[in-house]
C-alpha cells in the first residue's frame, strides 16, 4: 500500500479522527489565513449542474474555512507528490494529503468508487482534478503545514521537531531554498448533479 493511502486509512481510525476534528478551533486563524483555496477552474466545475438554477439549499459538511458552498461536490487540495521534492516533503511530514494517495483511496472499495453508480436522486459521480499550484517561501509552508491536523494534536516539543525537520528539508532543497516557489497542489474535485 502506497505511504499515501497508509496516512488516510490511519486518519480514519475513530479515535484519531475525532481528536484532529477537534484540533482546529485554536489554530482558526492561522488555518483561515495559510490555507489555500481551491482552484477557479475547479469550483466553476462544480458549479456548472446548477448554474442559473434559482437559489438553492446547501449542506456544508467538513467545510474547512467554508471557502466553497453550493452543490453536491467535494473538493481537496491535495500535494502533487509527483513532483520530487514534494514526495521527500511528504515522506517526512507525514502531514498533507497527497496526489497518490487521494488516488489510491479514490480508487478502494471503500472510497468515493463507491458512490460512482449515483442514486435514484444523483446522477453519477464525476470525478476531475485541476493544477493549483501556491505561491510560498520555506517559512510560509512551514506556517501551512502548521495548520494541518497531525500537526495540531502533537504534543509541543513533537511538533516544534516536525515542523524544525521540515524547514530545514526545505532550505536543502534547491527548488524551495531560494525565497518564493510554487507549491505543486492538485484540488481533487468528485461532483454529483441532482436527477431531474
Amino acid at each position: 500500500m502506497e505511504a499515501g493511502a497508509e496516512r488516510l486509512e490511519a486518519a480514519a481510525e475513530p479515535a484519531g479522527l475525532l481528536r484532529r476534528s477537534s484540533s482546529f478551533g485554536a489554530a482558526a486563524a492561522q488555518y483561515a489565513q495559510h490555507r489555500p483555496g481551491y482552484a477557479e477552474e475547479a469550483i466553476r466545475w462544480c458549479l456548472a449542474p446548477v448554474g442559473g438554477a434559482p437559489p438553492v439549499r446547501v449542506v456544508d459538511v467538513g467545510a474547512g474555512t467554508g471557502i466553497l458552498t453550493g452543490a453536491l461536490a467535494g473538493l481537496w487540495n491535495v500535494e502533487d507528490d509527483r513532483v520530487g521534492w514534494v514526495a521527500g516533503l511528504a515522506a517526512i511530514s507525514k502531514s498533507g494529503p497527497t496526489l497518490s494517495g487521494w488516488r489510491a483511496t479514490r480508487d478502494a472499495d471503500t472510497g468515493p468508487r463507491a458512490l460512482r453508480a449515483g442514486s435514484r436522486w444523483f446522477a453519477p459521480v464525476a470525478e476531475r482534478e485541476f493544477g493549483n499550484g501556491q505561491l510560498r517561501s520555506a517559512d510560509s509552508l512551514v506556517a501551512t503545514m502548521a495548520t494541518h491536523s497531525r500537526m495540531l494534536v502533537m504534543d509541543e516539543a513533537e511538533r516544534a521537531s516536525t515542523l524544525a525537520t521540515i524547514r530545514d528539508f526545505l532550505y536543502r532543497q534547491p527548488e524551495t531554498s531560494a525565497g518564493e516557489f510554487t507549491l505543486p497542489l492538485v484540488t481533487a474535485v468528485l461532483r454529483a448533479a441532482r436527477r431531474p
